[in-house]
């Protein structure tokens, strides 16, 4: 089974599509090493309270949901 994807590229809707199909590998690849590297960072709030790791990672989750995206799937 073959896809073939065209763009015309003097529209700017076109070429604007194109280049996110162009670099759709690479926004994949930022997102998996962006979830990566939270999991190693530890910050705290103004008020010096720790920020809890479930809730940074719930709202992650909830982004990538919305959006249907499944950085398992984008990155096999």
């Amino acid at each position: 089974m073959k896809a073939t994807l065209q763009f015309n590229l003097e529209d700017e809707d076109d070429r604007m599509a194109h280049f996110r199909c162009v670099k759709s590998l690479d926004m994949a690849l930022a997102m998996y090493e962006f979830a990566e590297s939270l999991r190693g960072i530890v910050d705290t709030s103004e008020d010096g309270k720790w920020i809890d790791e479930d809730v940074v990672w719930k709202a992650w989750g909830e982004v990538l949901e919305k959006r249907g995206i499944s950085l398992d799937e984008l990155i096999r």
